[in-house]
């Protein structure tokens, strides 16, 4: 419930009408007393993933669900090297805040690409500003993301904090997504977090206690 409060109120209350029964038996939530709230914030585009089983499609996920007639509107979506638009949109998922889309053309593996949006509005009508996502199509091949350092034992502490780590190394000129990677340790599996491991650049791994005491030290993922 939302009401809207002159200035010249100074209280604001709910008087209830019920029987003995049903004395305990109301409920008030989310009650908001003041100016009206008004939606002024366009999307933000979250992510653009790709799917090597499906070398014609991204999946874009946004801040919050979209109208039908921006979010599906083929014309919305460009890529700048080829000069094609999406050939169709659709909603994935629940919410209205994923957008799959799909292109004539597979794109190409490791070229580097740009994805174009403008057009897509939010449910109160804000419109996000033109955005230009850098995106590649790519499968990974051995030795191309390295373990360069595992510190196993690190008591006593020499300068360092005392916690273990393993450091990795993405050796490609593009930053990769970490989602869905697993690094086994022993008997047990650890999935990694949806995490950009940047180009030509480290990342700590290490448990979530000791994230902060390595946070000076680089890119640490938790």
């Amino acid at each position: 419930l939302s009401v809207a409060q002159p200035v010249s109120n100074r209280a604001f209350g709910f008087y209830c009408v019920f029987t003995s029964g049903n004395r305990n038996k109301f409920y008030l939530d989310d009650v908001y007393i003041g100016p009206p709230i008004v939606d002024t914030i366009p999307p933000i585009l979250l992510s653009v993933e790709t799917d090597l089983s499906a070398p014609n499609q991204l999946l874009l996920t946004f801040s919050e669900p979209l109208t039908d007639l921006s979010a599906l509107s083929e014309q919305n979506y460009h890529i700048r090297e080829t000069g094609d638009f999406a050939g169709l949109c659709e909603f994935e998922g629940e919410g209205q805040r994923s957008v799959r889309l799909f292109f004539s053309e597979d794109f190409q593996q490791r070229r580097m690409y740009h994805l174009e949006i403008y057009g897509v509005r939010d449910l109160s009508g804000n419109q996000i500003r033109v955005v230009e996502h850098e995106f590649v199509f790519y499968k990974l091949q051995r030795n191309e993301v390295l373990i360069t350092e595992v510190m196993a034992d690190p008591s006593p502490p020499v300068g360092l904090p005392e916690c273990e780590y393993l450091e990795i190394y993405n050796s490609l000129p593009f930053p990769i997504c970490l989602k869905n990677w697993k690094l086994q340790l022993n008997s047990t599996m650890k999935y990694l977090p949806e995490i950009l491991l940047p180009a030509t650049g480290y990342g700590l791994l290490t448990t979530e206690s000791s994230a902060p005491l390595l946070a000076d030290y680089g890119n640490v993922i938790a």
